[in-house]
């Protein structure tokens, strides 16, 4: 008697996991869609100038460009400036962008050395211009500021990349904040 009792302890235990289980699964909400994987991130550093810019565009083809310039030798009470613009890419404008970066020999490491001696002369800028596709990233590195000075590089691949990203920052975004940041 007691053995039949626990095989049916334990028979309402398994059904009652099974049922638990069963309901947890059947009730349980798909995961939201994860925001867009970035499609294009470009990072760019310059002391001398002082100014650092970030632009963002993603996978639905939203653009999100940060620039914040300060001074050089910043003083105590000093700010800088943060602006912020946005917009929006149609699929067209994305598919010729990421159709330029075609153009270019990365290396194995997915790398493109766009340093040029011409443009370092007086700078210290650095740029960093990644596209990721399909998990895998291929990386632009330049010593200048791209959207500053790429009018000035020889006819090179990079300066047709250059050239469509600051006509799309320049014509497809609109300031949304500018803000003042106490150093």
């Amino acid at each position: 008697m007691l053995g039949s009792k626990r095989y049916k302890v334990t028979l309402v235990m398994v059904a009652t996991m099974a049922l638990v289980v069963g309901v947890a699964c059947s009730c349980q909400k798909s995961a939201p869609p994860r925001p867009e994987e970035p499609v294009i991130l470009m990072e760019t550093h310059g002391t001398l100038s002082a100014v650092h810019t970030k632009l963002t565009i993603s996978a639905d083809g939203s653009i999100v460009y940060v620039k914040a310039e300060g001074h050089r030798l910043p003083q105590p009470g000093s700010t800088y400036t943060r602006t912020t613009w946005e917009g929006q890419l149609s699929e067209a404008e994305l598919d010729h962008l990421l159709g330029l970066f075609d153009k270019l020999s990365f290396d194995a490491e997915g790398k493109y050395n766009a340093h040029s001696e011409i443009m370092a002369y007086g700078s210290d800028s650095f740029s960093k211009l990644s596209v990721i596709l399909g998990g895998r990233t291929k990386t632009i590195e330049a010593n200048y500021h791209p959207f500053h000075h790429f009018y000035e590089l020889p006819d090179v691949p990079v300066k047709e990349i250059y050239g469509y990203l600051k006509y799309l920052v320049e014509n497809k975004t609109e300031e949304v904040s500018r803000e003042e940041i106490p150093i």
